[in-house]
């Protein structure tokens, strides 16, 4: 079933990222050479999962990309995968001075995976995204977007959707220092995941939030209590449980759209793609 969506009504800003993946039972240790099993490549980046899955579960050319890829081989094959899937790839930039994202990727044998990205054009300031973005705001109902791209980037297309009324879902990943104070003011929803640094730092997340009366929703969270900074105080706790039990539609609406889904980055976009019918 696909969620009834205008044409180019999502956004999505972020990483295109050509993953090298490679099956092996023990990655080497400094000095050593392990041989793996299994080679492939396939593409990914935070931003691609997103657009993708958000793409499956809604009308056809209702997912328009924003993001910046290398003038080479892994940049045309990104940008061809998103065009199979039926999404814009019209106002994705190709830079000429820097290569495509890419992710070495080495699974082991226990099933844990050892990711080491190099972002190349994903890490680029260039303006003329923002403007692009700024071009295409009265189409748009939804952004999705990460940490992945340049910072100001990301806030400036944030403060434009917000500006224009249109409903941000912002997944804190991956962990950036020193972000902006206004960085967490502007999504309706935000997403952190267990086992990332961000959580980790989700105390400054919370506090942020909880200081400026923001309203927003809050999900997929898992271990909230554990910070770097030490366990949230009880009335940040409850800051926190207050926002998950105003979330449980959107929860419930995010089982029912991934319960297909058998990768764990698509589980979690498709919750973020189905909440533009929310």
């Amino acid at each position: 079933m696909r969620l009834n969506t205008n044409k180019y009504s999502i956004n999505v800003l972020g990483a295109l990222n050509m993953d090298l993946i490679m099956n092996i039972d023990t990655p080497a240790k400094p000095g050593e050479t392990s041989v793996g099993s299994k080679f492939y490549t396939a593409p990914g980046g935070k931003g691609g999962n997103q657009a993708v899955a958000a793409a499956r579960i809604t009308e056809e050319n209702s997912v328009s990309f924003f993001g910046i890829i290398g003038e080479d081989n892994y940049g045309d094959q990104l940008k061809q995968f998103l065009e199979k899937e039926k999404i814009n790839t019209s106002n994705i930039l190709i830079d000429d001075e820097m290569h495509s994202g890419i992710a070495i990727i080495f699974n082991d044998k226990n099933d844990q995976n050892y990711v080491n990205a190099v972002y190349g054009s994903n890490a680029k300031y260039d303006e003329s995204l923002i403007k692009k973005f700024n071009k295409n705001i009265s189409q748009t109902k939804v952004l999705i977007t990460q940490n992945e791209l340049d910072t100001q980037i990301t806030l400036e297309c944030m403060k434009i959707a917000k500006k224009n009324n249109v409903k941000i879902i912002l997944d804190p990943a991956p962990y950036r220092k020193n972000l902006p104070k206004d960085y967490f003011l502007y999504p309706e929803i935000i997403t952190p995941k267990g086992k990332q640094p961000v959580t980790l730092k989700f105390r400054e997340v919370i506090i942020n939030l909880k200081d400026t009366g923001k309203n927003v929703n809050i999900l997929s969270i898992e271990n909230y209590r554990n910070s770097e900074n030490g366990e949230l105080s009880e009335e940040e706790l409850a800051f926190v449980q207050e926002r998950l039990r105003r979330s449980r539609r959107l929860l419930r609406l995010w089982k029912i759209a991934t319960r297909d889904c058998p990768e764990n980055a698509v589980r979690q976009a498709a919750f973020e793609g189905i909440t533009a019918g929310s």
